[in-house]
């Protein structure tokens, strides 16, 4: 999965959620700048900052890493 296809389980999931990269930074503790860049492909996510947003979205990490589909319900 290359950091785009990352970038956009992560817009896409935020969007689900209903969240702003604003409460999305502010669940994750994760810079709002970073957010940005990560959903659009200009950042890699390191590993905590990878659990801290799986974590904050409510998904898997092998989901947003493309391991996994997404399972609803």
């Amino acid at each position: 999965m290359t950091i785009e296809e990352t970038g956009q389980r992560v817009l896409l999931q935020r969007r689900a959620l209903k969240l702003s990269q604003r409460q999305l930074a502010e669940r994750s503790g994760i810079p709002t700048q970073v957010i940005s860049n990560v959903e659009r492909g200009k950042q890699d996510v390191f590993a905590q900052r990878m659990a801290a947003l799986a974590k904050a979205l409510k998904v898997s990490t092998d989901y947003l890493l493309g391991l996994r589909e997404k399972i609803h319900g």
